[in-house]
């Protein structure tokens, strides 16, 4: 008994001293990476600016939700910091040129618009872009249109097609199952109830997402065809043809410059700077630039930056969403700080939470109060309680693909009792002291009197949604009323109909702000504040679990993963919803 005791202590220090030395270690690797991440890069002389977009890119840097566990997790450049970084190479005497990768990219089209408009600035200065890719997705080909040079593999194809969506509905799922849902909505062109009542989309959707799809097309075939110097016609007759899939077809129509592998490219560039042909190319990554040469801002008084990405909910947020207690204090602690003399809130977002949305817009209008200008940046989408909270805005630019508007609600409400007793053989009874003691409970049939509460509620919510948005516009409720119904528009429509001031970017609602606030020198901070690395790293040692199964989700479902997220989102929410009219994938 003496050894075994002598023998439990030594394994049980042991395994004490590992533990604790392991922790060193791990503090440690944690301190230098922390301080790794903040060590400026210097760019070489004769180096190029490599970009590739094989992952999301968030409006602003880090503004994610975590994927994976990573122990050395790196940052994810935002759509901002991407443009900046192209903006400070053009003037970089050390960059000579820009290698495009596009890959299968994971943005939008409203960002690749933007980020495509950056580039063709950068050929202003004179300095090379080449493009290569195995093969090009629309997207990808979209963006590589205006490079000097587009490289395509002898096995590639370009898969320039034009646009089209397809909408999920889970009806026919639903009744199979033995759930009814009692769907209220505001506005005949809300159809973002529709996938619980229809098994397709309804006319009027249709009519608007065509109108969409359309506007988006010509955007695309008109850039094409100025950076490909081919007629609109001939762009229409290559996406009809699908000539991507040949390819040979490809480049002898005018697709693709070159049919090579990427080290052909690869000579190419090593010729346009001036190198021998065993010399390495010197290259650097966004996020090496930005810590090494992008500068943010000048000296002088501040202007703050909001970014609302993401669904609109009710409560505190988490990367890549907008909660309204957490963009509500951030709000009032832009009001309180005399440092920050206009605000630009830059939204990308299809709604949410009616309520959620309502709270940020009175935050919004007790900054107004101060005196600061309020300037909206609407990114790919700005619809429903997007637009909702864009209302109070003194002035409201739009990508030229923008889609904003759906000024409208809906309230699904599923009724599960039929779910319940056929399909799983469960009953339900209740013993109660008022009508409406059980509350809105979906294991009990709604009543004709709970049914007019719910829809009053709706329609009332939708009243106080165009009256905001007449405030805030300065019109008529009867002209909101003709351009409301929950319809969606194109920038330059929503434009024409007095959503919308002026079609433009970030920087050009930035300088409005400056001249709404008189400010000649100034610099931007941004809000959300994205958390460092560090604490990131700390974090997710709390959350592998979730994150292992968010990566098997992504990784199973592919391309399908966005639908189980809209289904997954849609079927969690709670009270009325001012929510775009349908699943927006611009990619």
């Amino acid at each position: 008994m003496k050894d075994f005791f002598k023998f439990l202590f030594a394994s049980c220090l042991g395994t004490f001293v590992a533990l604790f030395l392991l922790f060193f270690v791990i503090v440690g690797s944690i301190g230098a990476i922390a301080g790794a991440g903040q060590q400026p890069v210097s760019v070489a002389a004769n180096s190029v600016l490599h970009l590739k977009f094989d992952k999301p890119v968030p409006e602003l840097t880090d503004n994610v939700q975590p994927t994976d566990f990573e122990f050395k997790p790196v940052s994810t450049p935002g759509l901002s910091d991407i443009v900046a970084t192209i903006e400070t190479a053009a003037n970089d005497d050390n960059i000579k040129g820009i290698f495009l990768e596009p890959g299968v990219m994971m943005i939008g089209f409203t960002q690749t618009a933007v980020v495509r408009q950056a580039l063709l600035d950068f050929k202003d200065s004179g300095k090379f872009i080449y493009a290569y890719s195995p093969s090009y997705t629309q997207n990808a080909y979209y963006l590589s249109s205006v490079a000097d040079e587009l490289y395509l593999a002898p096995m590639g194809i370009v898969d320039f097609r034009g646009f089209s969506t397809t909408p999920l509905f889970f009806k026919d799922a639903m009744d199979r199952l033995n759930i009814d849902a009692e769907v209220f909505y505001a506005g005949k062109y809300k159809s973002a109830s529709e996938p619980f009542r229809r098994n397709s989309m309804s006319e009027e959707s249709k009519d608007q997402t065509r109108i969409l799809l359309n506007d988006l097309y010509r955007q695309l075939r008109r850039d094409i065809a100025s950076a490909r110097n081919l007629s609109p016609e001939t762009v229409d007759a290559l996406a009809s043809d699908f000539t991507g899939l040949d390819t040979d077809a490809a480049q002898s129509s005018g697709l693709v410059d070159k049919i090579a592998y990427r080290e052909a490219l690869l000579d190419k560039m090593r010729e346009a700077i001036g190198l021998d042909e065993d010399e390495k190319i010197k290259s650097v990554d966004v996020l090496d630039y930005l810590n090494g040469s992008v500068e943010k801002g000048t000296s002088g008084e501040r202007i703050a930056v909001l970014y609302a990405e993401g669904n609109i909910i009710d409560g505190e947020s988490e990367p890549s969403q907008i909660g309204d207690v957490t963009y509500v204090e951030m709000i009032e602690k832009i009001r309180k700080d005399d440092d920050i003399k206009a605000l630009v809130l830059r939204i990308n977002s299809g709604g949410g939470s009616a309520m959620s949305s309502d709270h940020i817009w009175r935050a919004l209008m007790d900054l107004k109060t101060t005196g600061k200008p309020l300037v909206v940046s609407m990114g790919s989408v700005a619809a429903s309680g997007g637009y909702y909270i864009a209302a109070p805005a003194d002035h409201i630019y739009a990508e030229e693909s923008t889609i904003t508007g759906s000024i409208g609600v809906v309230a699904p409400f599923p009724q599960m009792q039929n779910f319940f007793k056929q399909t799983l053989g469960l009953h339900f009874d209740s013993v109660r002291t008022h009508p409406y003691a059980t509350g809105l409970n979906p294991i009990f049939d709604l009543s004709p009197s709970e049914k007019a509460k719910i829809n009053a509620l709706t329609q009332r919510t939708y009243k106080l949604f165009k009256e905001r948005v007449a405030e805030g516009r300065g019109m008529d409720t009867s002209a909101v009323q003709e351009i409301a119904q929950g319809r969606v528009w194109m920038a330059n429509d929503a434009q024409r109909v007095g959503l919308v001031d002026e079609i433009g970017g970030l920087d050009e609602a930035i300088e409005k702000a400056a001249g709404l606030a008189d400010l000649d020198e100034y610099q931007t901070v941004d809000f959300p504040k994205a958390k460092p690395p560090f604490e990131r790293l700390l974090e997710d040692f709390t959350e592998i679990n979730t994150m292992y199964e968010q990566r098997q989700l992504r990784k199973q479902l592919g391309s399908a993963y966005p639908y189980y997220q809209y289904v997954q989102e849609v079927t969690q929410t709670a009270g009325v919803q001012a929510r775009m009219p349908f699943l927006w994938l611009d990619k």
